[in-house]
This record gives C-alpha cells, structure tokens and sequence, in this order.
C-alpha cells in the first residue's frame, strides 16, 4: 500500500476511476450509532359477560446517527479533487399503533357459534432527518480526526460547501374493520369481513378505500352420510372457498402534489457549486391528484383432507389473484415537461395451484421424522396497460439508456429483451485482403452476415468479435432494435420448499431447503465485466480467458487468416466489446436453485438432571446454520439476486448484488 494514494494497483486512479477493492474497502467508513425503543400494551375489559373491548397500543421510536468516511479512493473524493469528505446523517422516528375493537360472542346454544368484532386502527408516522455533506478535508486524514474538526475542509477558490438538507416527513393511516364468523354443528363454517381503509398518501376525495370479503367453508367429514362409509383412513376432509378484495397503498409521500425544494444545482441553475441564490424548484415526477388505492382482488378454493389417524394432511389450494389500479411510476409525453408520472393503471393476473403435504414418516419411541412438502405452480400475466397501450419496452436502470424489458399484455412481467447471441466472428465470415506492402491483412464481412456494429462503438466487426442473430426482415444486414426479441422471463415454472424434523431420544434436527425452477436471471454483471466500454483497463471475469486472441505470445499482433485461426482453435469467446452495454441472451441464465436454507440441532436436557436445579423446567441447548448450501447453475452470487426492486415491472436483475451471508447461531433455551 504506500504513497498518498494508499493503492499502489493503480496510481492514476483519478484517471482510470479503478482502485484496489480491499484498498476501497479501508477508505469508504460508515459508523452507524442506532437507538430503538419498542413497547407495546393492552387493556381489556369485559363490559357483560359476552361483550369485551381491548385497546392496543404500540409506540415504536428509533433515533439514528450515521457518520460516513470517503477516503481519497472513494467515488465521493473522486469527484471533489480526490481529496476526502464525510457525511453526516441524522433521523428519528416515531411510530404509533393504536387498536380498538368490541368482541360479542352471544350464546345461541350448542349447535351454533358467533363471533363478532367492529374496531379501528390508527397508524400513525413521523420522521426528521438532517444531512451534511463535508468535502475538501486534507489527504491524509483520518476519520475520527475528519469527524472531530470539520474545520480542516477547506474549499478550492470559488467553490463553497455543499448545503445542509433537512426533511420533515410522516404518514397516517385510519381503519375501520367489522367481522363476523359463524358456525353451524362444527360443519358449516362462514366469515365476512369489511374494512374502510384512509391513507395520507392520497388526496382528499381518493384517500378511502373499501375492502370486503367473505369465506366459507365445509367439514364434509362430519356429515353423516360420510360417516356412514366407514373410511376409517379419512380423519378429515374440508372444503373452503373465499373471495375479496385488498389495498395497497405503498407508494412514496406527496405524489399526488407538487412540492418545491430549494436547491442551487438543479432545475436549471447554472451554478454547479452552490454559489448562486438557492431557488425553488419542482421535483422530477409529475403530481397526480387522482392516484388512490391499489386492489387486489382474490379468489381461492381449497381442500384439507387428513389421512391414517391425521398422520398425513392434504392442503390444495386453487387461486385466481388479480390486481388492478396498479400503482406504478407511468410514463407520459415529455410536452408536460416530466417523463413519468405516478399513476393507476394496468391489470395483472396470477393464477395457480399450491400444495401442501405433511405426513409423520417415522414414529417410534426413541424416534420421530416429520416432513413436510410443499409446491406452487404459478402463472402470471398482464391483462392490461395504460392507454390500451399492448405493449411498450422498459428500461431497467441499471444503466442509463438500455430498454431491456418488454413489458406486453398476455404475457408474464419481466420479460428480457435483447438480441439473440451468436457467438462471435471467425475469419470465414470475412473476406481478407493482404496488403503486400505492409503484410497486413484487412477483414471485410461477406455479404449475408449479420453485422453487430452496435455492439462495438460503431466499427465494423473483425474476428473474433461478439456476433448477434439477424431476427428482422430488414434488407440491411446491419443489426438494430428490430433484431431484439423476448429472450425469457423471471417467473418460474414452479417454487417450493422441502422441511425435515428429526427427534432421537433428546436429540432434535431440522432441515429446511427451498427450490426454484425454470425462471431465468438476468447477469447484468457479465455484460460489464465482459466489456471495455465503460473502462478500459478493468478486470474481466475470469471466463475471458478463453476469449478470442488477437496477439500472439510475443505481444505481436497477428493478421493473417491461418495463423488467426490456429491460434483460436480453444478459445470459445469473443474479444471484449468496446460499444455500449446491450443485453444478448449470454447474460440470461437458468436460475433454478435448491438452497439449504437452515439447518438446526438441538439436545434437550434430561429431566432429570433439570429438576435438580430447582428453578429451570427446562433446558435446551442448540445451533443454526443459515444459508448453509446452494445447488444452481447460475454463474453469479445468487439466483435470487433482485437489485431493481423499484420497479416492480424489471425483476429478477442481478447487478452487484452483495452476495447472500451464511451464518451461524448457537442459543440456549431456558423456561422457568
């Protein structure tokens, strides 16, 4: 390490924008100090012997302070003359849950059962924060000594600091809900529920919405005429059957007005120091006064049988959810002088079937094995876009100006678009041409080849260069967005989870794994670390080893058609593009996975030696495992990797994720 820039990877850092990750890892420091208050209560009283009230109350505070260090290296200092700043952060939060409801629960005789509940719910949050931005501190310091004088900033002639933020911010909800369950003989079975929801999030006149729903159900095993069977392999089997509708309201604050913040840089405002008068300026998302909630309308029928003395249960379940008023950052024509606008629009459709199977394997008197098996076949689809639009291509945002989603109705959402790879170039795609002059051969493509120029900053292709497929009818050989097509989708075909519970005398083990199959995953990772668009002297994945070669072990670079060819018998891949980032199928991989999600193993004390302490029932000593293995194909960190979660229209991205931690637990559990 040594020298002012603490990174002897590369000096001219500044330059290159690349810098040693563990030499990073030492100089970006964030000291996170956290105070969390969690309480909650209750009351209850019983006004006539079926009639109770009960009020809950719950006060959540949390104060935090986050103090962040960025060292010369840092992308901070990088851009402020590679010299180091610190922010400082600071919020406090409060939340409050308050909960009222009547319960009457009149006797009506043995054959019948009611239940009734009216109440309301108010959610009520509030936060303040503050942050501070302090560049321009000396080289070498060192972040206590840059947390203890922010004095030691010294701005360059003509710029000044970067203005303090403040931000006072808060959400209510108020709720209203009614119940009522009935039961006729422990056979017929019937709940309605209804709640009137109101949400800050919204403007007056669309802040309420209505929620209903109903489920019924039917023990057919305690009719007679089943019982009259005698299948004694039957315990139980029921029927039930629901149907209703839920909000959503999960959006960001004020989206339904405009709001000006003060603010010198942006808007327009020539200055990019801060220098000029702060003006006021509106934000990037056109308010919309008529977003309201979201709906989520839900049918389900479903069947729980119990068979052999209740040793294996049955849960099947036949689901029809479909969501309207979606709440989803749309986009509108830029003459409104904004590109999006929150909005409800668009229908989606998830239709599937669900099971669930427990059984008792083994049950002896010293062992037991429980498993329990469950599966989920899923299918999603779009019903409907905004405007009767059909369809209309996304860009996922991990970086600027790539449409890769086609978002289109009947189809399932994230769906990736891109083009079709092909490989990469060889020289019996080209004519050559040698210059006797020189000695040095030209390539020029033979006609009827697709040309991927796109893909190589605009040049013409030369072997060993990434090649596309030609999907369009277009008479140019030369690729272009017609030549993009669906390349997968994120949804799987079917999930699920496989649980195992061993018990030995006192000795317990349980093992949880979870699957996922046929859904791809977008490796956004693969088209940067394969390219030298962005930068030119990054590493590479190590899979670039075997890509094309155009120099030979001496450095020399080699023209010729023969020689090229010999030299690239055993290379498989092309040589890095030099365009900007486009999605080929390369980058969609199978993301299928079998996780072992946790493992646990516990021994429980004898009794025995227990009771000899005089004060402990029991005692249980145990250790977890979380995370502990994955079976995939998938060549990156995580199948399940998701990084563009704001966008529920782009999923299944994997783009520097940070890798999924393993970790292990030790406990003891102690009753008194």
């Amino acid at each position: 390490m040594g020298g002012d820039s603490g990174d002897l990877f590369d000096a001219d850092y500044l330059t290159t924008q690349l810098s040693n990750p563990i030499s990073l890892a030492h100089q970006e420091l964030k000291y996170d100090y956290r105070n969390d208050l969690i309480s909650s209560g209750y009351a209850s009283y019983q006004i006539l012997k079926n009639l109770s009230f009960r009020s809950t109350l719950g006060l959540n505070f949390s104060d935090r302070k986050t103090n962040g260090f960025n060292g010369p290296l840092s992308g901070l200092a990088r851009n402020n003359a590679g010299l180091p700043a610190i922010t400082l952060d600071n919020s406090s939060a409060t939340t409050l849950i308050n909960t009222n409801t009547l319960n009457y629960k009149p006797n009506l005789g043995n054959q019948h059962s009611l239940d009734l509940l009216v109440g309301e719910e108010l959610n009520k949050y509030d936060i303040k924060s503050n942050s501070s931005t302090i560049k321009w501190f000396p080289m070498n310091i060192t972040a206590d000594e840059a947390f203890a004088s922010i004095q030691k900033a010294e701005p360059p002639v003509g710029s000044i600091q970067d203005k303090p933020t403040s931000l006072v911010g808060g959400s209510r909800q108020l709720s209203f809900f009614a119940r009522a369950s009935y039961s006729f003989a422990g056979k017929y079975l019937a709940t309605l529920n209804f709640r009137r929801d109101g949400s800050s999030f919204f403007a007056k006149g669309q802040r309420w919405g209505n929620f209903p729903s109903a489920q019924l159900a039917w023990r057919a095993s305690e009719e007679d005429f089943m019982k009259n069977l005698n299948w004694n392999w039957l315990n139980n089997f029921k029927v039930r059957a629901s149907y209703g509708i839920a909000g959503n309201n999960r959006i960001g604050q004020d989206l339904f007005r405009t709001l000006f913040s003060a603010n010198s840089t942006a808007g327009g405002y020539a200055a990019s120091d801060g220098s000029v008068t702060t003006g006021l300026i509106a934000g990037n998302v056109l308010a919309n006064p008529n977003i309201t909630w979201e709906k989520n309308i839900s049918g389900n029928l479903g069947f729980d049988i119990d068979l052999f003395k209740s040793r294996v249960s049955i849960a099947l379940d036949l689901y029809d959810n479909r969501t309207k008023d979606l709440l989803l950052n749309a986009n509108i024509p830029p003459i409104n002088g904004y590109n999006t606008q929150q909005q409800n629009v668009g229908k989606t459709q998830n239709r599937g079937i669900e099971v669930q199977l427990n059984g008792v394997a083994v049950r002896t008197r010293d062992f037991t094995y429980n498993v329990g098996l469950n599966f989920s076949f899923n299918k999603n689809k779009i019903l409907e876009l905004q405007n009767n639009v059909q369809s209309y291509v996304a860009q996922s945002g991990w970086v600027n100006s790539l449409a890769d989603f086609k978002i289109e109705v009947g189809k399932p959402v994230g769906q990736f678009y891109g083009f079709v790879s092909d490989g990469r170039y060889t020289v019996d795609d080209f004519t050559s041409v040698l210059n006797t002059s020189t000695g040095v051969y030209t390539y020029t493509l033979k006609p009827g080849i697709a040309n991927s120029r796109v893909l190589l900053g605009n040049r013409e292709p030369q072997p060993g260069d990434m090649k596309v497929k030609k999907l369009s009818n277009a008479t140019s050989m030369v690729i272009s967005d017609d030549d993009k097509t669906v390349l997968g989708t994120s949804q799987p075909k079917f999930t699920g989870g496989f649980n195992n519970q061993f018990a030995y005398k006192n000795f317990d083990l349980s093992v949880f794994m979870n699957f996922s199959v046929g859904n791809k995953v977008y490796n956004a990772n693969k088209i940067e670390f394969t390219s030298q668009y962005n930068v030119k002297d990054n590493n590479l994945l190590a899979t670039m080893n075997d890509r094309w070669k155009n120099f030979n072990e001496n450095g020399v670079k080699v023209t010729d058609p023969a020689l090229l060819t010999a030299m690239n018998a055993n290379t498989t891949l092309w040589t890095p593009t030099t365009g900007n980032y486009a999605l080929t199928s390369y980058a969609i991989e199978d993301g299928s996975f079998l996780r072992i999600s946790n493992v646990t193993l516990g021994y429980t004390l004898p009794q025995s030696l227990v009771k000899k302490t005089g004060f402990i029932s029991k005692l249980r000593v145990y250790g977890t495992v979380n995370n502990l293995y994955t079976f995939t194909k998938y060549t990156g960190y995580d199948p399940e990797a998701n990084t563009r979660r704001s966008n529920p229209l782009t999923p299944g991205i994997d783009y520097a994720a940070y890798p999924r931690s393993r970790y292990v637990l030790a406990g003891i559990n102690l009753i008194f």
